[in-house]
C-alpha cells in the first residue's frame, strides 16, 4: 500500500492540486487502512462474505488535504 499511495500523491494528488490550487499539498489526513473484517453490506456481519479492502491493507481512507498555503480542503 505504501508504494501505490507514494505513486497516487506524486502522479495525480500534487499535479491535480498544482493545476486546480496553484500549489502543492503539504498535509494528507487519514483515517487509517488495516481493519481486519468482512464486507459488512448494511447488515452487519455476513456469514462468509468477502474480506473488505481495509482487511487486506488495500484501502486508506483519507481525511483531509492541507494545501502548502495552509487551507485544509476537509474541513
Amino acid at each position: 500500500m505504501a508504494l501505490s499511495f507514494f505513486m497516487w500523491e506524486r502522479h495525480a494528488l500534487q499535479p491535480a492540486a498544482g493545476q486546480r490550487f496553484g500549489q502543492p499539498v503539504a498535509a494528507i489526513e487519514h483515517l487509517g487502512s488495516y481493519v481486519c473484517r468482512n464486507v459488512n453490506r448494511g447488515e452487519g456481519a455476513v456469514p462468509g462474505a468477502s474480506r473488505s479492502r481495509h482487511a487486506t491493507a488495500d484501502a486508506l481512507d483519507v481525511a483531509s488535504l492541507t494545501l502548502a498555503g495552509g487551507y485544509d480542503m476537509c474541513r
